[in-house]
């Protein structure tokens, strides 16, 4: 019985990354950078900072000590 030998160079399907490629367009990204002058970039950086800490989302919780105790 003869065996096919196949991996990702041969079966681009086989390869995750091929599948995660077909999903990237940068083009229609909604925070992509595209200021020409420092007054509009500065704008997008603003922008850009408060949707990423959205995003995340733990940001608002309350600041600790960084010593741990034992409860």
């Amino acid at each position: 019985m003869a065996t096919k030998i196949t991996d990702f160079t041969v079966m681009k399907e086989l390869q995750p990354a091929t599948t995660l490629w077909n999903f990237y367009h940068p083009e229609r990204a909604p925070f992509r950078f595209k200021s020409r002058h420092l007054p509009q970039a500065r704008l997008w950086q603003a922008k850009t900072r408060k949707a990423l800490v959205e995003t995340m989302g733990f940001q608002d919780l309350p600041r600790v000590a960084p010593a741990p105790h034992q409860i």
